[in-house]
């Protein structure tokens, strides 16, 4: 009995230590979350007391005068990361540009340009942090840009479609905490690239899809005459299908060793220490291969991919990346009518920022081939980062009829820029319900770079018969022109100091034309040199 009774007495202390240890471990997990969250509402506080917004450095007052002084007029600017000014060195953002131009020593009142920008943000961030600046700065003239990142930041999409569904609410409270925000954005950033629908086959790559691919580039060297061993490999192909990588790179070793010049043998081979994550072997096996088959396409794009896995792995080693940029652009070079390095060349000039060439490259590969589905993940994640839905759409469209990953891609495509339209549309008209419901004219404004959401931002305008200054015509003119791509844009297409100086200058020439805040004699912030361009607002 008293063993019984001990028996009972030890197993609830342990439990009673488990449920301690739960407890503890909860705990700790609560106070990680809430130190965590309090360093990055402590960083945030510093960061943007240290960066003087909003009220960004005016050019010709300090910002606590501007502030503080009741009869100077104000211009709000509500937007993203473009009216934040990322791409270009602090104060160089287009607000303070414009307020540089817009303020002269003969000003009695210096207008304040309040700047509302906020990286990442999209329309529904806006809205609600325009009717808290309207509360705070009771502005003179509101002017928005916003929409941009609709389609790569769906947060408070739910809302929108929802707004007194659970998940609407489960949603805005998330947004409300900083730690899930952070969470989100640093999961986004390091993702390498978005996963299509999983209901789409098409672009479910799958090693043996990539397999299949290879097999059938084995074959057509046997048609040409140049003997791979196409039916010898089969069984290794066969093990490389089943995910036996082991099998496929014993067995691959083995035939190499009868036949060390064999190019399909030595792609087996790498391709199995390829999914093996033995990146360093595989590229090895790729320069063998070489060297017995110089200028091959398969095994230059083989290197290509070894490269930027490796490159990947080391934390964006930009060495890796630029050797496989190398390598591709040789296998597409020896292979101009085979896709893959074209494929690869995308991904990997992606990975270096250079996103308009990626577009560009992958557009390329899959014109070569339009069933080969490896271009198109990455090209609907540009498009999506771009804000190019609509023009990869129309390109794709060529395709449509004969290639079901085109077809499949387009409609994607088209669907996700529907809803982000959709709801940028109706978070712009909100923003101009509520400047017009207070009195305070509003002024559109549309991208300087093309994207999709621009036919949206004019047609808002039109709509609403609100003014918009059109930066896209002005900078498109530019470009061309001759204007170089790097004279106004950074490689991830935000502008830089100039860009922003010319986005400034439109929208100073745009209130001139509406005798909006008129310039008195004697300038103090105008710059000189050419002016951007631009035209009255309609």
């Amino acid at each position: 009995m008293g063993s019984d009774r001990g028996g009972k007495t030890g197993a609830v202390r342990g439990s009673r230590r488990w449920r301690e240890r739960l407890l503890a471990l909860a705990c700790g997990v609560i106070l990680v979350f809430v130190v965590l969250e309090v360093a990055l509402r402590v960083t945030s506080a510093c960061y943007w007391r240290d960066e003087g917004r909003p009220g960004a450095d005016p050019g010709c007052i300090l910002p606590a005068q501007a502030l503080e002084c009741a009869a100077c007029p104000k211009i709000l600017v509500m937007g993203d990361s473009y009216t934040y000014g990322v791409g270009a060195w602090k104060g160089h953002d287009y607000p303070t540009q414009l307020q540089n131009l817009l303020n002269t020593p003969a000003r009695e009142h210096p207008v304040v340009v309040v700047n509302g920008g906020l990286g990442a943000a999209n329309s529904t961030f806006v809205l609600e942090r325009l009717q808290a600046y309207l509360e705070r700065f009771t502005p003179d003239l509101v002017l928005v840009l916003a929409g941009g990142t609709n389609a790569i930041n769906f947060s408070r999409y739910y809302s929108y479609v929802n707004p007194s569904g659970l998940s609407a609410t489960i949603d805005a409270l998330a947004y409300h905490v900083r730690t899930i925000r952070f969470i989100r954005y640093a999961i986004a950033d390091l993702s390498f690239e978005p996963k299509p629908p999983a209901k789409d086959p098409y672009f479910e790559i799958s090693p043996a899809v990539l397999v299949d691919l290879y097999a059938a580039w084995v074959a057509s060297h046997a048609q040409r005459g140049h003997h791979l061993g196409a039916a010898a490999m089969q069984e290794g192909l066969d093990r490389l299908r089943r995910g036996d990588y082991r099998g496929a790179a014993s067995l691959f070793e083995k035939r190499l060793e009868s036949s060390p010049g064999n190019a399909g043998y030595a792609w087996g081979l790498a391709f199995a220490y390829r999914q093996l994550g033995d990146y360093s072997e595989a590229y090895r096996v790729h320069q063998q291969a070489l060297r017995a088959v110089p200028g091959d396409p398969l095994h230059l794009c083989g290197a290509g991919m070894c490269r930027t896995y490796q490159g990947l792995a080391d934390r964006d080693t930009p060495a890796w990346y630029q050797d496989a940029n190398r390598l591709f652009r040789q296998g597409m070079a020896a292979a101009p009518d085979w896709s893959g390095n074209y494929c690869g060349l995308g991904t990997v000039l992606e990975l270096q920022r250079e996103r308009e060439e990626a577009v560009a490259m992958l557009k390329r590969g899959i014109a070569v081939d339009p069933d080969d589905p490896r271009c198109y993940p990455s090209l609907i994640a540009l498009a999506e980062l771009l804000g190019k839905h609509v023009q990869v759409a129309s390109f794709l469209d060529g395709f449509s009829a004969r290639s079901a990953p085109a077809r499949s891609a387009a409609l994607l495509l088209r669907r996700e820029e529907k809803a982000a339209s959709a709801w940028v549309r109706h978070d712009l008209n909100k923003m101009v319900d509520v400047c017009q419901s207070r009195g305070i004219p509003v002024i559109l404004q549309d991208y300087p770079h093309d994207t999709g959401v621009n036919a949206v931002l004019r047609s808002i305008a039109h709509d609403r018969n609100v003014p918009i200054v059109r930066h896209r015509e002005v900078f498109e003119a530019m470009l061309e022109a001759g204007t170089p791509l790097s004279d106004l844009f950074v490689p991830d297409m935000h502008c830089n100091d100039r860009g922003y100086e010319i986005m400034a200058r439109n929208i100073y020439q745009a209130l001139e034309a509406m005798n909006l805040f008129p310039h008195p004699s004697g300038a103090c912030g105008s710059a000189g040199g050419q002016r951007g361009g631009g035209e009255p607002p309609r």
